[in-house]
């Protein structure tokens, strides 16, 4: 249940302070690694935007993407 409740505060902090998330932050989301979630979006397996050449992510998009279990839906 606590793994829960920090997850959700995890949640509404960045989504409360971010309209798009970096790479950064969908590793500190998911607890993947950033060589994982490159190769995801490259597969088409994870929702992202390119921006001038960089990854962003739509928080709620990443949200409902992955489980709050740890793993992808």
């Amino acid at each position: 249940m606590s793994q829960n409740n920090n997850l959700v505060s995890k949640e509404n902090s960045l989504f409360d302070i971010q309209i798009f998330w970096k790479i950064e932050d969908v590793v500190n989301y998911t607890g993947l690694a950033k060589k994982t979630i490159y190769n995801l979006c490259s597969m088409g397996e994870l929702p992202h935007l390119k921006q001038r050449k960089r990854l962003v992510f739509i928080p709620n998009e990443v949200s409902k993407w992955f489980t709050p279990t740890g793993g992808k839906k």
